[in-house]
């Protein structure tokens, strides 16, 4: 694939490598902490990063139970789990919790045999009473980050493992626990076992502007997940996950394609109050593809929503992969007010191409 052009605003910058941008930025303060839940591990001081990423938490490898939210501070990583609201509300709650985190999968604990060993994981809690969610933090220069406020580890991707035991209260799974894991990656040996790839995100002392902020996905052909709850509109799947949602869009002749972009449509669910703004696509006879987006607008013309950061996926080849930092082509903008961003990418002019578009969508303070 060749260097893609971008635009955004009134600005045009020709890329000459992909890479990550080592741009320091900042768009939740410290109170989101908070939100996150009170750590019952230590947690050292330190400025928010954006965005906490969230991953499905799977019990008995295809059952949603929850989330798991990863998110890093200057100093710290941070590692939630969740129970959702319908096993709350059904009494489960979590026993023993395990995480493990490194750059690749080398050091990870197995016996002979190939079967991961949650109980070896460096981090672990056993909850005294009944609990829905629970946090670990780890502090960043145990993992070799030393220098992050000067853009080292930037970008970095680390491997997250985290294994859960699921109590459930209502006489499911034969009136037995269960085991979970959370993210979408499917791991190896002889048992399943599911694992989160999370890029570290850089900081600095830029004031936020942003409020909220979700994942979000233009809608297209195709969807990324196997499970039939997750593809209410009847798509093709590229069974890239058991129940990661969003789309990537198959486009064959030149045409230019216009789809609604969708945040936190979890399960592929498309509300109209998801619709945060328009996708287009326009791909050219001679192998050119733009890929826009523009968030919606307020009746006096202003941007209700901004763009945090976007990832592209452009190929002439089927995707392979569910994790944004793998789609080629990522832009961040930190705490800019970014209402719309284009990329031009030069593709083969013959045969079927593939588009996926991903997006943190923040709203406004």
């Amino acid at each position: 694939m060749k260097t893609p052009t971008t635009n955004h605003g009134n600005s045009v910058s020709k890329l000459t490598t992909m890479r990550w941008l080592k741009t320091a930025f900042l768009i939740f303060s410290a109170a989101f902490a908070l939100i996150l839940g009170t750590a019952t591990q230590s947690h050292a001081s330190g400025e928010s990063c954006p965005v906490p990423q969230s991953y499905t938490l799977w019990a008995g490898q295809t059952n949603d139970v929850g989330e798991v939210i990863v998110s890093n501070t200057a100093t710290h990583l941070t590692i939630k789990y969740m129970l959702n609201e319908d096993e709350r509300a059904a009494g489960t709650t979590f026993g023993t919790l395990h995480a493990w985190v490194g750059t690749d999968l080398e050091g990870l604990p197995t016996n002979p045999q190939g079967i991961l060993v949650p109980g070896s994981f460096p981090y672990s809690h056993t909850p005294s009473s009944d609990v829905w969610h629970h946090t670990f933090s780890i502090p960043l220069n145990t993992l070799g980050i030393t220098d992050l406020g000067n853009g080292e580890g930037c970008g970095l991707e680390l491997i997250v493992v985290t294994h859960a035991e699921i109590n459930y209260a209502d006489g499911r799974n034969n009136g037995n626990n269960d085991t979970a894991f959370g993210g979408d990656n499917p791991g190896d040996g002889p048992r399943w076992w599911f694992y989160i790839t999370y890029e570290v995100q850089c900081c600095d002392d830029t004031p936020p502007v942003f409020g909220r902020c979700e994942t979000a996905f233009g809608y297209g052909t195709h969807i990324f997940a196997t499970n039939r709850n997750h593809n209410p509109d009847d798509l093709p799947t590229l069974r890239l996950s058991p129940g990661r949602w969003g789309w990537a869009n198959r486009v064959g002749q030149p045409n230019t394609i216009v789809r609604p972009i969708y945040a936190g449509a979890g399960r592929n669910i498309t509300r109209p109050n998801r619709v945060v703004g328009e996708l287009t696509i326009e791909r050219l006879g001679d192998g050119s593809v733009r890929v826009g987006y523009e968030m919606n607008r307020t009746r006096q013309g202003q941007y209700n929503r901004f763009l945090h950061s976007v990832h592209i996926y452009a190929s002439n080849d089927r995707p392979t992969t569910i994790a944004p930092g793998r789609y080629g082509y990522t832009r961040y903008f930190g705490g800019s007010t970014v209402g719309d961003h284009s990329a031009t990418f030069q593709l083969d002019a013959e045969g079927p191409i593939w588009i996926i578009a991903h997006a943190v969508v923040c709203w406004p303070r």
